[in-house]
């Protein structure tokens, strides 16, 4: 798949007593990880590109075949805790190939995916979580 860019320069984000400036940001094809320290405004800063915050100055760059997923940091309630770990990932179509090939990549074996959220982890139901969004796109 062939994606656009997504391009924010010069924006900001007004939050009343904290203005979140964002000098440039790009996301191209693949995958982009926003990374920083806790209160840098990571989340301000997915709100924003997802259209959840708006931007109080700067330019956004619209991509219509861009497509943006959003795992909130809440990510064990992100999951339906009643089913397993393979059903929160098959439910919206991901087939048990993907996810066996994808898990294995995050170092997560079968078994773990054979549990519920609350018999999880907290980073087995992230990875599980992050999972299933990228499987979603």
């Amino acid at each position: 798949m062939d994606l656009d860019a997504l391009v924010i320069r010069a924006a900001s984000v007004d939050l009343g007593d904290f203005i979140l400036e964002i000098p440039e940001f790009l996301s191209g094809s693949g995958l982009t990880i926003v990374d920083g320290c806790n209160g840098s405004g990571k989340t301000t800063l997915l709100r924003a590109i997802l259209g959840l915050q708006s931007l109080s100055a700067g330019i956004r760059d619209h991509a219509p075949n861009l497509v943006f997923g959003y795992v909130p940091q809440a990510f064990r309630d992100a999951l339906l805790p009643w089913l397993t770990g393979w059903q929160n990932l098959t439910l919206l179509g991901a087939t048990v190939e993907q996810c066996t090939q994808w898990t294995s990549m995050l170092g997560m074996c079968d078994t773990d995916l054979t549990k519920r959220p609350f018999n999880l982890s907290g980073g087995q139901c992230q990875r599980i979580a992050l999972l299933r969004e990228c499987l979603l796109q």
